[in-house]
């Protein structure tokens, strides 16, 4: 893949420091794909701090985020 071709992710960004290391323990604890990131340019979050995966996650972790009180600002799928 050369370095022209974007590639579609999914950013779940929270409002809480809390909330992304809660997230963290979570993706550690479950082996979820992904990783913890700086917020990229164009979204907003209350720390700055957004979880990177594929987009196919998504279902998965709105019922996990929920089901563990994680809280979110949102889910957005973006191409790097």
């Amino acid at each position: 893949m050369s370095r022209l071709d974007r590639e579609k992710k999914l950013m779940v960004v929270f409002p809480t420091t809390t909330d992304a290391m809660h997230m963290q323990q979570a993706a550690t604890k479950y082996k979820l794909p992904g990783r913890m990131i700086p917020l990229p340019g164009g979204l907003e979050a209350g720390c700055g701090l957004a979880w990177c995966t594929l987009p196919e996650q998504k279902n998965m972790l709105e019922a996990l985020t929920e089901e563990l009180g994680i809280n979110t600002q949102g889910f957005f799928e973006k191409e790097w």
